[in-house]
């Protein structure tokens, strides 16, 4: 994908896999190929799907800070296969 995120697994060459995202603002992705969305437009978002589903999903991320955030943003980004 084209994306800043992308996902695979060296070890399988197909399989499910999720990824979670958390921050302060919100989190916003339109599903492709298949992939399952919960949480999309909050501040926790979960995408499960064939790597390449999930992949071309996250293509898709927009974040918006919170409103009158001053300070550091943090958006943690955790991987597994499901």
């Amino acid at each position: 994908g084209g994306g800043l995120l992308n996902v695979s697994d060296v070890d399988v060459l197909s399989g499910v896999f999720t990824v979670e995202l958390r921050g302060q603002g919100a989190l916003s992705v339109s599903a492709v190929g298949g992939a399952v969305v919960s949480g999309s437009g909050g501040g926790s978002l979960d995408v499960t799907g064939s790597g390449a589903a999930v992949t071309a999903t996250l293509a898709t991320l927009e974040y918006t800070s919170p409103a009158d955030w001053n300070g550091v943003e943090t958006v943690v980004v955790r991987a597994r296969r499901a």
